[in-house]
């Protein structure tokens, strides 16, 4: 039975996570239709690998592309993303998502937004 119940779950989890997700050929990425939260650079990589099937944080140039089709794929807050991206030891790169300015936030403290994304296979 425990194990008919973890196969249901992952199923459900799977279909769900397709249904909530738009496919952007032009960029070669599925971008889930929602935000995942606001939280800190680590708490956004760990959140999106948690979701599992190749999630994960878009780094800078996919990020400044999404914010170029934010509209086509809806859902997102005028504010700051959290993007893959490093420099330096401890800050992230981010995007302000409505003017499309990037900037880097410190990855232990800085609060963003986080929207997951995967390749296209």
């Amino acid at each position: 039975m425990k194990n008919l119940l973890l196969l249901l779950l992952v199923a459900t989890s799977f279909r769900v996570f397709s249904q909530d997700a738009v496919k952007i050929e032009s960029i070669g990425l599925e971008v889930m239709k929602f935000d995942l939260g606001e939280m800190n650079w680590f708490n956004a990589e760990n959140a999106c690998a948690k979701l599992g099937g190749g999630w994960r944080l878009p780094t800078l140039e996919e990020l400044k592309r999404i914010n170029e089709k934010r509209h086509d794929i809806g859902g997102f807050e005028i504010g700051t993303y959290w993007s893959s991206s490093k420099d330096y030891t401890n800050y992230a790169w981010t995007v302000y998502f409505s003017t499309g300015f990037t900037t880097t936030a410190y990855m232990y403290d800085a609060i963003n937004n986080v929207r997951a994304v995967r390749s296209i296979k």
